[in-house]
């Protein structure tokens, strides 16, 4: 019943706020009239909203959750590839606060792999998927969590470019065993090791 979304202030920004809404409480379409309603109607709706502090955010759509908290893979959009790592940032979904700051690496054959899309598979689980240009492909890699160190390991690869844009949205079904991306009006779903079962569009 909890919807999250990240709030940024321009869209050069790389730095927002999770907004949390309980929509159960807040009842459909309410909240657009939150500039007009009376103050016991707001006092109801802004019950029903948490806003978090500002916090790194990248571009965010690197943005998931998990049973008990939120992940953001807080990257530099504007970095085709880097050395650097990738930074993952777990909040806490009560209190919309930063619990846990982490970094991750991903090579392949000693070449880095700079993250723009991944999702958590569990809160151990990081799903990570890399546009591999030169070989017109995707890579997805899944990132496990050993003590405190997070391990990849090359999955599977998707033999597309899927779209000239960049992807906008990537998510995984634990009970399909399924990823879900979204670029512009269509969504792909794929298997773990690659391969595409359908394609689907959207207006």
């Amino acid at each position: 019943g909890w919807m999250y979304t990240l709030y940024y202030k321009n869209t050069t920004d790389s730095r927002a706020r999770i907004v949390a809404y309980n929509l159960r409480a807040l009842g459909r379409f309410e909240s657009q009239y939150i500039n007009n309603c009376s103050y016991g109607k707001f006092k109801h709706l802004a019950g029903a909203i948490k806003v978090g502090p500002e916090i790194k955010a990248g571009h965010g759509q690197a943005f998931s959750a998990t049973n008990g908290h939120l992940y953001i893979v807080a990257d530099n959009n504007k970095l085709k590839n880097s050395e650097q790592s990738d930074e993952l940032i777990q909040v806490d979904k009560n209190t919309l606060q930063v619990q846990r700051v982490s970094s991750f690496k991903i090579t392949n054959d000693y070449t880095a792999r700079y993250i723009h899309n991944a999702t958590m598979g569990d809160d151990n689980t990081i799903y990570a998927l890399f546009h591999n240009g030169g070989y017109g492909c995707y890579e997805i890699y899944q990132v496990k969590k050993s003590g405190n160190a997070w391990k990849p390991t090359e999955i599977g690869a998707i033999n597309s470019n899927l779209s000239n844009s960049p992807i906008q949205g990537f998510t995984y079904s634990a009970k399909k065993h399924q990823f879900y991306i979204a670029v512009n009006d269509g969504i792909f779903r794929v298997r773990k090791d690659g391969k595409i079962l359908s394609t689907h569009k959207y207006h």
